[in-house]
């Protein structure tokens, strides 16, 4: 009887020692949470680059793999090696897998991606089953890119094995991408799935809008523009496909193509200035094309936005971050008379900057900032003051908006 009591006893207290071990472990993991929380915020890649191994330029690694079915994956034991390589210079760099050993129906594949996983290059040995192949692309300096092999049965074996060799090499001389300019646009080739990058020197300070589009008969293929990025790798804030750009750097616009039905496809590159002018009081304001309006408000309130034109005008409104508030493109005919002008509100801060970008097809337009008294729910000419100033503002010279 006492030998049962003891044994009972021994599991009440494995179990609660089990339960104060769940608890403690619940408890380490709440206290990191909000670490682990704000490293991944900080740096989005920071697990790939914990699983990463530095790929050195001009030295190969030799990789020997075992594949089971169902359990690949970056995570996996099991997994191919995950790399990382920097490029000291931008240029040309190619990517080689040689020395190629694998079973019949297995075939290699590659891709270098970006920190965001767009590809920079993807190719593989499907088609000739070679003991190697390789790809160039464009890289530019101090940008971490990610270098992904996969290792496939087309016969869906459940286990397969071999081995191979990966190697990255800078193309001897020095190699910029095509340029893009307000004039001239640039044309550049695509691959299914890849980027590519032109080069944009701004002649003054403003903001621009690139647009890309497939030149070749491919209906079903487009492309977009990726990512607007500095020279050392910083990636410039885009709003409605607008960014601020300062005179006399140089800036590398990444480029992808997608659906495409053939190998490659060439895109021409093209890039628009927009005007822009800042303002720090309600009033009306005259435009003649796509323009932005860097409002800061000197006061709280609730402000009315809209347009008076002949022709059909949209509206969309950002912070100093970049983050849209509202938009509007067919509201704004009970203020204008013209059913394709738009309206909407704000609910402006103090010493707040508003992104206020306007854009459309017209011949004359103004917008007009003014107060706005309305409970929300309406947006007619009740809710404003009876008579606005006319204040006409010249375009001045562009000025990048405060953060």
């Amino acid at each position: 009887m006492k030998k049962e009591k003891d044994s009972k006893g021994a599991d009440k207290r494995k179990k609660v020692l089990s339960r104060i071990l769940i608890l403690a472990a619940l408890a380490a993991i709440l206290t990191l949470a909000p670490y682990v929380y704000d490293a991944i915020r900080n740096d989005p890649n920071i697990l790939l680059k914990k699983i990463s191994t530095v790929l050195e330029e001009d030295t190969a690694v030799d990789v020997e793999y075992t594949i089971k079915s169902g359990k690949r994956g970056l995570l996996r034991k099991n997994r191919l090696p995950l790399y990382s390589f920097t490029p000291e210079e931008s240029g040309q760099y190619t990517f080689t897998v040689s020395d190629i050993v694998s079973e019949e129906d297995v075939f290699l594949s590659l891709q270098v991606t970006d920190s965001h996983l767009n590809n920079f290059l993807s190719t593989d040995n499907m088609e000739d089953r070679g003991d190697s192949f390789s790809e160039t692309a464009f890289l530019s300096k101090g940008s971490i890119c990610y270098v992904i092999t996969e290792a496939t049965s087309e016969e869906g074996r459940e286990k397969y094995s071999g081995s191979f060799s990966l190697s990255v090499t800078k193309a001897p001389e020095e190699v910029k991408p095509n340029e893009v300019t307000e004039a001239e646009p640039a044309t550049i080739k695509l691959k299914e799935d890849s980027q590519t990058a032109v080069l944009f020197v701004p002649e003054e300070s403003g903001f621009f809008r690139f647009e890309s589009r497939i030149t070749a008969r491919d209906r079903t293929a487009s492309s977009a523009i990726s990512s607007v990025k500095t020279t050392d790798n910083k990636e410039v804030k885009r709003s409605e496909g607008i960014c601020w750009l300062e005179s006399g750097n140089e800036y590398y616009v990444w480029v992808s193509a997608h659906d495409l039905s053939t190998a490659a496809v060439r895109a021409k590159v093209s890039c628009k200035r927009i005007d822009s002018f800042t303002a720090d009081q309600p009033g009306e304001y005259r435009i003649t094309g796509d323009t932005i309006i860097a409002f800061t408000s000197q006061e709280t309130k609730n402000l009315a936005v809209y347009s008076v034109s002949d022709g059909d005008v949209r509206c969309l409104v950002y912070d100093s971050k970049g983050f849209p508030l509202n938009s509007d493109n067919d509201s704004g005919g009970g203020l204008s008379g013209n059913d394709k002008d738009f309206a909407l509100v704000i609910q402006a801060q103090k010493k707040e900057l508003y992104l206020i970008y306007t854009g459309g097809r017209f011949d004359e337009c103004s917008i007009v900032i003014t107060d706005y008294y309305g409970d929300g729910s309406s947006l007619g000419k009740d809710d404003i003051p009876v008579e606005n100033d006319d204040i006409p503002v010249e375009n001045t010279e562009d000025q990048p908006p405060e953060e």
